[in-house]
């Protein structure tokens, strides 16, 4: 139990620390890499603990255990300075691995691939962590969430967990609205979003995170985030989805009030989205919301 509590504390702390990274090119990967030392780590002492257990027999479980948090104990208060290292190291791996790959393939194709390695990471780490933590903040917070939408009719649909999950989450909500999804998917609808905030600029750039507000570089590099990676979308990009859509899109949250974006629009039709704050190791994550026992 003591190790666990430890492993909680140091993802809360690498949580916290991947945001600093920012939205530019690199930083995702970067993040991705972060995050993964942490949880490689956590699943190899699990594993030592758990082949100590079977050797010493249930008289040395205490010690054991805690031996392996007293060896880790500074781990939690150094993970912002081992993380730095990382980093930098990613960085220079990025820039590296750019340079060399250049003659070799189109900058469309290095893209393309870059996509689906970290989505394939991403899910690898979500799994690896589920599986090594167990029961956590998330089941606490689906079970509240469960309880907020059940007078309502409404229960959670499960979306995939791939940095697009607010944009799928969207158009599977249209498909229920209105018997089909965006003409593009999920892609289109962040093609749209991405159009809406650049022909609208005052009214979503200084609401943009990492100084877009006075930097015309960092805005361009945000909205071609949206536009063409997987970079989680949040409250920003609901707002340009309910614009561009002309649609009132309802969030329910565990701990929150209901926001709704777009109250301009008409409630018939309206979207309706599941915001999960602990859904995963790495962070936020919407789901769609469909009537109950559907």
């Amino acid at each position: 139990e003591a190790m666990r509590a430890r492993h909680a504390r140091e993802l809360a702390a690498i949580e916290t620390f991947v945001k600093t990274f920012g939205r530019g090119k690199g930083a995702r990967d970067r993040a991705l890499r972060a995050v993964g030392a942490v949880t490689d780590r956590h699943l190899d002492e699990m594993r030592a603990f758990e082949l100590a257990r079977a050797d010493a027999g249930d008289d040395e479980d205490e010690d054991d255990e805690d031996a392996a948090d007293g060896t880790a104990d500074g781990d939690a208060d150094a993970a912002a300075t081992r993380l730095a290292t990382l980093d930098v190291d990613a960085t220079r791996e990025d820039e590296s691995g750019d340079a060399m790959g250049e003659k070799k393939m189109t900058k469309a194709a290095r893209r393309r691939m870059k996509r689906e390695a970290e989505e394939r990471e991403r899910e690898r780490r979500i799994e690896a962590e589920k599986a090594a933590l167990g029961p956590s903040a998330e089941t606490s917070e689906r079970e509240t969430l469960r309880r907020k939408l059940q007078p309502l009719g409404l229960a959670v649909k499960e979306i995939r967990a791939d940095g697009h999950c607010l944009y799928r989450a969207i158009d599977d909500q249209l498909t229920m609205v209105r018997g089909r999804g965006h003409e593009g998917g999920y892609t289109g609808l962040r093609e749209t979003c991405a159009r809406t905030m650049r022909e609208d600029e005052d009214a979503f750039r200084p609401f943009a995170e990492d100084g877009c507000g006075e930097d015309d570089d960092k805005w361009n590099d945000y909205v071609r985030a949206v536009e063409s990676t997987a970079t989680w979308g949040g409250q920003l990009e609901l707002m340009a989805l309910s614009k561009a859509l002309e649609r009132r899109i309802s969030v329910y949250s565990a701990t929150m009030p209901t926001v709704v974006m777009g109250e301009e629009f008409a409630p018939e039709g309206e979207l309706r989205v599941a915001y999960h704050r602990h859904a995963f190791g790495l962070g936020e994550h919407y789901n769609s919301v469909e009537a109950a026992g559907r």
